[in-house]
Order: structure tokens, then C-alpha cells, then sequence
């Protein structure tokens, strides 16, 4: 995240709103598009990729649809982009470590340990026919 000297303001420009906190950015955002043709070689539950990127919870729910590729690639996208957007924050974990699930109304949130008990994130997954897409937005929470 990055440092910035300010105090506590809530600035506008171009229609963005950016916050500030003591000096510190308050948050982070990444976003990752990938193919989705690059995920129709995954076709058993059982293969190495599937199992060191996802995790059991991610894999039962991309194979229960019939086309379980272009589910797999969205929440491919949502590891990438939330590996880009904590990457300043110096913290260990596995690809199957960060989860995505989603709730009973279907939006899709990231299911991470205790590590990261200090960050909000808010995730959005999106794909058509031949990309998928996804920003996770992590906003460090005062205490």
C-alpha cells in the first residue's frame, strides 16, 4: 500500500474517491482477465493443478456445472488479483489458501485465515463466453 503524508481526508477527482489516513493509503486494488479456452484442459476434480490452486470447497462447486471452465477461470482471476493486490503486504499463503465462495444471494466473497483478519476485501467475478474477470479491493481496517 502506498505511503502517502496526509491527514485524514476524503478526496475527490475525476469522480474517484480516495481516503487517507495518517499517511497511509487506506486501500489497495487488483484485477486479473484471463482466457477461459485456458481452463478447458481441466476436466477431472483429481488433476495437480486443479488441487494446488483450488480449494476442495472451489473445486466441488466449479464441477458441479457442466462447464466447470469458465468458473474455474473466474476464480483463477480472483487468486491473481488478490495476490496483486496484498502483494506489498509481506504475507505467506498458498493459492488454495485463498478461497472464493459465495453467499446465499450468490455474490462471490474471498474465505482467508487469520492472517489477514486486519483487511476488508471485496471481490467481483465476471466472465462471458471466452474471458473472465475479477477485482478484489482490500481496505485495511482501523482498530
Amino acid at each position: 500500500m502506498a505511503a502517502l503524508f496526509l491527514d485524514y481526508k476524503t478526496y475527490t477527482k475525476d469522480n474517484y474517491f480516495i481516503i487517507f489516513k495518517k499517511g497511509v493509503l487506506m486501500f489497495d486494488v487488483g484485477i486479473d482477465i484471463e482466457d477461459i479456452e485456458r481452463f478447458e484442459k481441466y476436466k477431472s476434480k483429481e488433476d495437480s493443478f486443479i488441487k494446488k490452486v483450488f480449494s476442495k470447497n472451489e473445486i466441488e462447486y466449479c464441477f458441479s456445472y457442466k462447464n466447470p471452465k469458465m468458473h474455474l477461470a473466474a476464480r483463477f482471476c480472483a487468486k491473481e488479483a488478490f495476490i496483486k493486490c496484498v502483494s506489498e503486504l509481506k504475507i505467506p499463503y498458498k493459492m488454495n489458501e485463498i478461497e472464493v465462495l459465495n453467499k446465499e444471494n450468490g455474490k462471490p466473497y474471498l474465505n482467508l485465515d487469520k492472517s489477514f483478519k486486519d483487511y476488508n476485501f471485496s471481490l467481483s467475478l465476471s466472465h462471458d463466453r471466452t474471458k473472465a474477470i475479477a477485482i478484489v479491493i482490500c481496505k485495511k481496517i482501523s482498530r
